[in-house]
C-alpha cells in the first residue's frame, strides 16, 4: 500500500487498507494517520466512517473506534447517504429516537431503504406494530433488488427469524445483478450461525475472507467456526 500511494498519492482506499493493517499491527497513530488522510480525500464517504468503526471496535480499540463515531455525527451534510450513516451511528450508541429522526430525514430525501431502518429502531424498542408499519410501506414503494433483499433480511434477523433472514440473503445473492455482494455474504454468514448451520458458515467465512480480507470482524469470526 504504501508502494501504492508513492504512485498515486490520493488513493483512499489504499490509505483505508494501511490503516486496517497499522491498527493490526497496534500502531494506533499511525492507523488514524491513514485513516484521517482517507476521509480528508473523501469527505463524502460516510459508510467509511461506521466501517472505520467496526473494524476498530473488533481490535478492542474501542476509544478510537468512537472518535470516527463523532467525525461522523459532526459532518454536516444534509445528503440521505449522511442521515443514514448519522442514524446508525447513533443506533449503534443506543440513542435511538435521535437515529430515527436522521432515518426520517433520510427517507423524505428519498432514500426507501430508511424504511428498513425505521422498522430496526422500532422492533428495537418492542413496538413490533410500528416495524411491520415501516415494512408494509418499504414493500409497498421499493422494488425487490439486492439492497432490499439485504434491508428485508437485516429486519427479519433482528426479529430472530433467522431462516426467513437467510431465504432474503440467498434470494439477493441469487440474482443477476448484485450490488451488494459482500454485505450480503456478509450477513448470510451471520444467518446461518443463527440457524445453526455452522458447516456452512465456515466454508462460506472461509471463502469470504479470501476475497474480502480487509474485514477484521469477519476475519475474527473466521477464526471462531474453525473451531466449531
Amino acid at each position: 500500500y504504501t508502494a501504492l500511494l508513492r504512485f498515486d498519492a490520493k488513493n483512499v482506499d489504499a490509505y483505508y487498507l494501511r490503516g486496517m493493517l497499522y491498527a493490526k499491527m497496534g500502531n494506533a497513530e499511525k492507523a488514524k494517520a491513514d485513516f484521517d488522510k482517507a476521509m480528508k480525500l473523501d469527505p463524502k464517504d460516510y459508510e467509511r466512517y461506521l466501517r472505520i468503526y467496526r473494524n476498530l471496535a473488533s481490535l478492542n480499540m474501542g476509544e478510537m473506534a468512537d472518535q470516527y463515531l463523532d467525525k461522523l455525527l459532526q459532518t454536516d451534510s444534509t445528503s440521505k447517504e449522511a442521515y443514514s450513516a448519522k442514524g446508525m451511528a447513533l443506533e449503534i450508541r443506543g440513542d435511538y429516537d435521535s437515529a430515527a429522526e436522521n432515518y426520517e430525514k433520510a427517507l423524505k430525501k428519498g432514500d426507501t431503504s430508511a424504511y428498513i431502518d425505521l422498522a430496526r429502531i422500532q422492533g428495537l424498542k418492542g413496538e413490533m406494530d410500528a416495524a411491520a408499519s415501516y415494512l408494509k410501506s418499504y414493500q409497498k414503494e421499493a422494488k425487490p433488488n439486492s439492497l432490499s433483499y439485504n434491508a428485508v433480511g437485516q429486519l427479519e434477523l433482528s426479529q430472530g427469524k433467522y431462516a426467513d433472514a437467510l431465504e432474503s440473503f440467498q434470494k439477493g445473492l441469487a440474482l443477476e445483478k448484485v450490488t451488494n455482494r459482500q454485505e450480503l455474504r456478509r450477513n448470510e454468514i451471520i444467518a446461518l450461525e443463527y440457524t445453526g448451520d455452522f458447516a456452512q458458515a465456515k466454508e462460506k467465512a472461509a471463502s469470504y475472507v479470501c476475497d474480502y480480507p480487509a474485514d477484521q470482524e469477519m476475519l475474527n469470526e473466521n477464526v471462531f467456526l474453525s473451531t466449531r
